[in-house]
């Protein structure tokens, strides 16, 4: 009976298909012994049989069971696939913002270089000394501004945090150290200045300044950049923002005054000839214009002895201190008794950062960025960063845990 079935079920799957090879065309003289006929009769019978058979036969259930199986493994792929194409990130065009598959965090060094302009510190003071990170050379618009002597760099150098909120803006907290230095010489505050012509020198008012500062910061950032190249493994981005932070204040800057009725003088010569320290432009070379023990500086008036600053200076009264053109021993001018750390510089300062920043990050992993901007003076540097994390991933993960588990239970239906 199941053979009969099968046969039958294969010569109406022939019909369907228009097969020729089972089925065909018989000439005229055979349509009166046309076996066509009979099948019909027994395909009718057929029909009877398998009524029969759906009373009794058991394989019903089995055939049932198989459709339902059929059935649950399309929707088992479906459900795969499904799954798969969720999960899978979509290459992002060119200049589209990519998604949210990104590393968030990022653990990074700084460094860089900080200049303080002169223009700046011309607005305090007539003369002064400043550390430009170009050597030693002024122009003739540095000398007009005051300064009289250029030497050296400061630089900083720190740790920071960077959290990505989004692909576009960032969040970095900081942490690091300043140093702030300028080299030795003679500072004329703006009011200190006096007329030649009032019977003393214009320069009187002078202090030999050391400058040795340094200034832990930390301060948090706001940076947006935005996206101009974006491609499977680099993106680039171009912005800026600010932050706010306060700075913590090491060194000092200690002043000895110049000394009323200044002159200059050379160790082991004595002093120079004539009247050389008349004019702001004489505060750059030390031995035309040599501190030297003022009394009306001193508190207890004590001269020290001669001896102790120069064994060629005998019994002068007031003693110079030994110096080059470009510095003065510091142990001479604390035997004046008046070297003194100036009292004006706080020990805590706010610091506002305006920053223009560019990044380019490798592979979602390494970034390089370039700053630049102003908070204690103009700075320039750069930060290495290494990022982990990402923020897209377990959310990627979490659904797909989600569709499997609604997958193994539609198998179970």
């Amino acid at each position: 009976m199941r053979l009969a079935s099968a046969w039958i079920c294969g010569s109406i799957l022939a019909l369907a298909l228009g097969s020729t090879s089972v089925w065909a065309s018989p000439s005229d003289d055979e349509e009166a012994d046309d076996p066509l006929d009979d099948d019909t009769v027994v395909v009718d019978e057929t029909d009877d049989i398998d009524d029969t058979r759906d009373d009794d036969d058991p394989l019903d259930d089995d055939t049932d069971d198989a459709v339902v199986l059929v059935d649950d493994t399309d929707t088992d792929t479906d459900t795969d696939d499904e799954a798969e194409s969720t999960t899978k990130q979509k290459k992002p065009a060119r200049g589209s913002r990519r998604g949210e598959d990104f590393d968030r965090h990022g653990i990074g060094v700084r460094a860089g270089m900080t200049v303080i302009p002169t223009w700046i510190f011309s607005t305090f003071v007539e003369a002064h000394t400043n550390a430009l990170c170009r050597g030693d050379s002024l122009t003739n618009f540095a000398v007009t501004q005051g300064l009289t002597r250029t030497d050296g760099c400061n630089f900083y150098v720190g740790g920071e945090y960077v959290y990505r909120r989004s692909r576009v803006f960032d969040i970095v907290p900081s942490i690091g150290y300043l140093q702030i230095h300028a080299p030795d010489g003679l500072w004329l505050d703006e009011f200190d200045t006096v007329a030649p012509a009032s019977g003393g020198s214009a320069v009187g008012g002078a202090d030999y300044t050391e400058v040795d500062l340094g200034i832990m910061f930390m301060e948090v950032d706001f940076i947006a950049r935005a996206p101009l190249v974006v491609r499977e493994n680099i993106e680039f981005g171009l912005g800026g923002g600010g932050g706010v932070g306060l700075g913590i204040v090491f060194g000092g800057v200690y002043q000895t005054a110049l000394g009323s009725d200044p002159d200059g003088y050379v160790p082991g010569v004595g002093e120079t000839p004539g009247e050389t320290c008349q004019f702001i432009s004489d505060l750059s070379d030390l031995q035309r214009c040599t501190p030297r023990y003022d009394p009306l500086e001193d508190p207890d008036g004590t001269p020290p002895p001669p001896e102790q600053l120069d064994p060629s200076m005998g019994g002068s009264a007031r003693p110079y201190a030994r110096c080059s053109r470009e510095e003065c021993t510091e142990q001479d001018l604390a035997a004046f008794g008046y070297r003194r750390k100036s009292e004006r510089v706080p020990p805590v300062i706010p610091i506002i950062n305006l920053i223009a920043s560019a990044r380019l990050i490798v592979k979602d992993m390494v970034g390089i960025t370039l700053s630049g901007g102003f908070n204690t003076g103009f700075y320039f540097g750069g930060s290495l960063t290494y990022f982990v994390g990402k923020y897209g991933k377990s959310k990627s993960k979490d659904k797909s845990k989600k569709q499997a588990v609604r997958a193994s239970l539609l198998r179970g239906v």
